[in-house]
């Protein structure tokens, strides 16, 4: 499964290694118990570029508020 974001504001908060991924638990639970493997895709329509990762327990980690994960530049 893939779900597609777009816009700046997907693409404003940023680490050392790439994009800062932040939704809510109900999300996450919803992806983690699909019966495919679910990626987020970030897109930049600028750059014609898009940016992805596998969600996962690894991936997608709490805050105490929601789940955040990081979606490589490279």
């Amino acid at each position: 499964g893939i779900q597609v974001k777009s816009g700046s504001s997907y693409l404003s908060e940023t680490d050392e290694t790439g994009f800062v991924f932040r939704t809510d638990a109900n999300h996450v639970e919803y992806w983690h118990n699909h019966a495919l493997p679910v990626l987020i895709c970030l897109c930049d329509v600028e750059a014609k570029a898009i940016y992805w990762q596998v969600v996962n327990s690894q991936t997608a980690v709490s805050t105490g508020k929601g789940l955040k994960g990081t979606v490589p530049k490279g």
